[in-house]
């Protein structure tokens, strides 16, 4: 038996405990929702800074080039299964735990069902009113590229042997009714594949389903003399929407025939393609739109370490202070950047290794 896991192996365990938080009955309802959130942000920014390496898609130094390219193939091959049984245990999780607990607390969340009748009034008259304005609708039929953002999920809908794309990024996930003392959400996805098809400018639509593409968004930064680390590092961010494609993840039905033509218009390879749920960027139960202070972790405010009428400095002078966030606040840390900065025998600040 190996002695070590390779690092990204043991990152994807981790995230797996993170996942199996949201199993956990003594957690609260709406914080097991947060875990589901988490999970699936983790998981695109795994796809955004490890994929690209062990893909193959970022250059490695020459002399790693031969050693390093068999290693990360080799956990590739290893990464695509873990991340392939974690999101099976992710849809199970949702669907056979958190649903029905949700449901014992008159929360129903629709998750593949189809809108009630005595809701769809109601729901038509948001998509009327709110969402179709709203939409964002590129054909790409005449089109021979077309730029998807990072992390953004749309849908593409068939029409008249042609093919749209609907931009999702302006509009909220959900979409929330109160009802005889129950609470009943939608996913916005739902709502547009139930009313895109009277769409005028989609008369006809056949078949709507659901795509992201997650982009390689790692930072390089040369820390080498007389270079400006802070201008660098902006530089830097603002390149991580448009590095490289690591992942195209759609919808498990999407037709094999539309999906070429999706990853040639777009610009990327059929090893970049994932299969995955109906749902994309379920990191959005971050805001999900019910909030009962009974099902949340109660709030607690974080200690202050600072003395109102002492510096930074003078405090550090009276003895050392250990900082324990959250439980402590991180103004601390803040105040003391704050401070330093206007201090004129301050110099310059560094962190001890």
């Amino acid at each position: 038996m190996d002695r070590f896991i390779h690092r990204d192996i043991s990152w994807l365990y981790f995230n797996e405990r993170v996942l199996e938080q949201a199993l956990r009955e003594d957690v609260p309802i709406l914080e097991r929702l947060k875990f589901l959130a988490i999970f699936s942000s983790n998981l695109d920014e795994f796809y955004r800074v490890r994929v690209p390496v062990l893909h193959g898609l970022r250059r490695l130094k020459k002399k790693q080039n031969r050693g390093m390219k068999k290693l990360n193939d080799d956990v590739y091959k290893q990464v695509k299964k873990i991340i392939g049984r974690q999101q099976t245990k992710f849809g199970n999780i949702i669907s056979q735990h958190i649903i029905p607990s949700l449901k014992t607390e008159e929360i129903y969340l629709f998750y593949n069902e189809g809108i009630p009748r005595q809701f769809y009034t109601e729901v038509e008259h948001y998509f009327e009113d709110y969402l179709r304005p709203n939409l964002q609708i590129t054909t790409l039929e005449h089109l021979s590229f077309f730029p998807v953002n990072n992390i953004l999920y749309y849908l593409v809908v068939g029409s008249a042997g042609t093919m749209h794309v609907v931009n999702l990024s302006n509009i909220p996930r959900f979409f929330h009714i109160k009802h005889a003392g129950g609470d009943y959400v939608f996913f916005i996805d739902d709502i547009l594949k139930a009313f895109l098809p009277n769409a005028l400018q989609l008369n006809g639509a056949q078949g709507i389903y659901t795509f992201k593409v997650t982009r390689d968004a790692d930072l390089t930064v040369d820390e080498g003399l007389g270079i400006d680390i802070a201008s660098a590092l902006e530089k830097e961010l603002a390149k991580r929407d448009f590095g490289l494609a690591t992942r195209l993840l759609y919808q498990s039905d999407f037709p094999v025939d539309r999906l070429t033509t999706l990853l040639k218009t777009i610009g990327l390879k059929k090893s970049s393609a994932v299969r995955g749920g109906t749902y994309h960027n379920l990191k959005d139960f971050f805001s999900f739109p019910v909030k009962r202070g009974e099902l949340l972790y109660p709030h607690r405010e974080p200690i202050s370490l600072i003395a109102v009428d002492l510096s930074i400095f003078e405090m550090i002078e009276r003895g050392s202070l250990l900082l324990h966030t959250p439980y402590q606040s991180y103004e601390t840390v803040v105040r003391f950047f704050d401070e330093s900065a206007k201090d004129p025998e301050v110099n310059a600040l560094y962190k001890r290794i």
